[in-house]
C-alpha cells in the first residue's frame, strides 16, 4: 500500500505493550496514536523487553531519536484510555490499523464507522480479524466450532466480560465495512474448517464466512 514515511498513523487495541507503534517509528512515521479501553503498562519491564527486541531485530538504519529503553517518551505517540466504541473525533490519519481486535468488540458497526472516520482520503486501514476459537477452547475441545454452538445469550452471559470472541463471522464485517463507507481492497483469508459440519444456529450463512479462521481486511474511503 506504500510507505508510511511521513504518515500518522492510528493503532486500535494495541494491547499490553506498543510495540508496534515503535516499528512504525522506527520506519518513518511522522506519529502514533492509539486507543485501548484497558492500556497496558506500556513503560514497565515487560513492555520494555519487547522494545529491546524490536530493535535487536530491526534490519537497516534505526533513527537515533527512538531510544528502546525510553520509549515512548520523547516520541510522538498519543494513547486514548477509551473503546473504539466510545472514540471522539481525534482528527484524521493515513494509516488505520488493529490486530486481533475486531473479533472481541461489542460493535463491529463501530468499529467500522471509526476507521471510516479516522482515515484521510487518501488513507488506508488494515485489520487483522481471528475468526477463531481462540486458545481456551482449542486446548480443551477438538470441535473448532464449539464456541458457535452456544446460544447467544448463553455465550453473552458466558463471556461477555472476558474478553471472548464476539463470533461475528466474515460476511457480517464485510457488510459493516461497506455500510461504513469503506472499500474492501484486499482481503486475505485463511480458511481452515472447510468440509466440517456446520452449527445448527449458523445455517443460512455462507460456507465461505463460517469456515474462515482468519482475514485481514485492507480498506479505504469509497469514491
Amino acid at each position: 500500500m506504500g510507505s508510511i514515511r511521513g504518515a500518522d498513523v492510528f493503532e486500535i487495541g494495541p494491547g499490553d505493550n506498543l510495540c508496534s507503534g515503535l516499528a512504525f517509528l522506527a520506519g518513518g512515521a511522522r506519529s502514533y496514536t492509539c486507543a485501548d479501553r484497558f492500556p497496558g503498562n506500556y513503560t514497565g519491564s515487560d513492555a520494555r523487553e519487547w522494545y529491546r527486541l524490536v530493535r535487536a531485530n530491526w534490519r537497516g538504519a534505526w533513527p537515533n531519536g527512538i531510544n528502546p529503553e525510553t520509549f515512548p517518551h520523547g516520541c510522538p505517540v498519543t494513547v486514548l484510555p477509551v473503546s473504539v466504541e466510545n472514540l471522539p473525533d481525534v482528527g484524521r490519519f493515513d494509516v488505520v490499523c488493529s490486530c486481533a481486535v475486531g473479533e472481541h468488540l461489542s460493535d463491529i458497526s463501530a468499529f467500522a464507522s471509526a476507521t471510516a472516520r479516522l482515515l484521510r482520503p487518501n488513507g488506508f486501514a488494515v485489520h487483522m480479524v481471528d475468526f477463531s476459537p481462540h486458545d481456551c477452547w482449542r486446548a480443551d475441545y477438538a470441535d473448532p466450532f464449539i464456541f458457535l454452538r452456544f446460544p447467544g445469550p448463553l455465550w453473552r452471559a458466558m463471556g461477555s466480560n472476558r474478553g471472548t470472541p464476539n463470533r461475528r463471522r466474515l460476511h457480517e464485517f464485510d457488510k459493516a465495512f461497506t455500510d461504513a463507507g469503506l472499500s474492501v481492497v484486499v482481503q486475505d483469508q485463511k480458511r481452515a474448517y472447510a468440509g466440517l459440519p456446520i452449527p445448527r444456529r449458523l445455517k443460512g450463512m455462507p460456507v465461505d464466512s463460517i469456515a474462515t479462521s482468519e482475514a485481514t481486511f485492507v480498506l479505504r474511503l469509497q469514491p
